[in-house]
């Protein structure tokens, strides 16, 4: 049986000091553990400061990763982006992070955002396996 479980144990560099916006990245990172594997899911619709903090919230979700890795076999399948108002700039950083971190990705939802360039999306779909791909 697969059971959701939430990071909310991860140390950071100052452990009496969690700023706002990296309480609200850990909400949205959901992890199912189903034995030696663990899928990852990026829930991060409808967040106030996510477009404005992408390469900060990039390096962040790098470093979770890696302690997840570390701990065992995590692969981050599904992503939920939409709602947040991002731009261009953002879903180039954000697309560089999960071509790197995310090669298992099946499900990627970016609607509702402020996206114009196809480009940053060019190499993940190339790379990427991803089934479901969510753009307006």
């Amino acid at each position: 049986m697969a059971r959701f479980i939430r990071l909310t144990g991860v140390q950071t560099t100052a452990p009496t000091t969690v700023p706002a916006e990296e309480t609200i990245w850990r909400e949205g990172l959901r992890v199912c553990s189903t034995g030696a594997v663990s899928q990852v899911q990026l829930e991060m619709a409808d967040r106030s400061n996510v477009a404005e903090r992408m390469p900060e919230y990039c390096s962040w979700l790098t470093k979770q990763h890696g302690i997840l890795t570390k701990h065992g076999n995590a692969t981050v399948r599904s992503i939920d982006f939409s709602k947040n108002g991002i731009a261009d700039a953002g879903a180039l950083v954000l697309m560089k992070t999960i071509a790197e971190i995310c090669p298992a990705l099946r499900v990627l939802k970016l609607y509702e955002n402020k996206l114009m360039d196809p480009a940053p999306f060019a190499d993940l779909l190339l790379r990427a396996h991803l089934l479901e791909l969510h753009l307006s």
